[in-house]
């Protein structure tokens, strides 16, 4: 009984009891290590495994445009440029058209009121102080009235100045007529004078006409009923009678009254 026992595990026999000190070993083919053996310096850090790159989803992308913002951004947007402004809308240009020509419109009736820098008078007046001086040229006197001439049996009412020169005066007068809307009317007149006297008449004192008047009685009475519209007169004094309007200066802008003359023969 005793040798069928020990013949029934002979495995114990076998078993050889391992060196202490010694790892055993965790791979086939590896030998062991010792436990107390010094390890090296180096340390090696693990391999983490390999991150799969997700595509961005609208959060993510939400998520990052609120985020805050990076130095060289904000320096590039601040070189970017301004975007373009919308264009105007058809409606938004007939407006600008329209307020562009009431103001054209305005200025035009107010023009003849206007004075370029450096004139004798600032506004449209009755009687000039006198006396009025440009240059070498002298102005005495001026005044205006409507002279009623009579053209075959038809009267005519047309605006008349009445001028007079200083002695040693010369120069050359530059005259225009406006109606009541003050637009010219007739043509521009050249008044020469030389030493004193107009080469016109042969001396100090002239009386011209414009080229345009009034040959309605009604409509210098609705005028006069109204009181609040004239004609004028405007002077100027420039160096030639070829000189352009630049180089002439005003001198007075007479209102002419309604206050009519004994008819005259054209």
């Amino acid at each position: 009984m005793t040798q069928s026992s020990d013949s029934e595990s002979p495995s114990r026999d076998t078993i050889k009891p391992q060196p202490r000190g010694i790892d055993r070993p965790q791979t086939p083919g590896i030998p062991a290590r010792p436990i107390d053996a010094p390890r090296s310096s180096t340390q090696y850090a693990p391999i983490e495994p390999e991150r799969s790159k997700a595509p961005l989803t609208p959060q993510s992308t939400t998520a990052s445009a609120h985020a805050a913002p990076d130095v060289n951004d904000a320096e590039e947007a601040d070189d970017e440029v301004a975007a373009p402004r919308t264009p105007w809308s058809l409606r938004e240009k007939l407006t600008a058209i329209v307020i562009v020509a009431v103001i054209v419109l305005c200025g035009g009736m107010l023009a003849p009121g206007w004075f370029a820098p450096g004139t004798a008078e600032p506004r449209i007046i009755d009687e000039p102080e006198l006396p009025l001086q440009h240059g070498q040229l002298t102005l005495t006197a001026a005044s205006a009235d409507w002279a009623t001439l009579d053209e075959n049996g038809k009267p005519n009412w047309e605006p008349s100045l009445q001028l007079e020169v200083a002695p040693g005066s010369s120069g050359v007068l530059r005259v225009f007529f406006y109606d009541v809307n003050g637009r010219q009317k007739g043509d521009t007149l050249n008044l020469v004078v030389r030493d004193g006297a107009f080469t016109e008449t042969g001396n100090a004192q002239l009386t011209t006409r414009s080229t345009a008047g009034i040959d309605s009685m009604l409509v210098i009475k609705d005028v006069q009923v109204r009181g609040d519209e004239f004609w004028s007169v405007r002077v100027m004094s420039g160096p030639s009678t070829r000189a352009g309007i630049d180089e002439f200066t005003e001198m007075t802008h007479l209102r002419i009254p309604w206050d009519i003359q004994p008819a005259a023969t054209k």
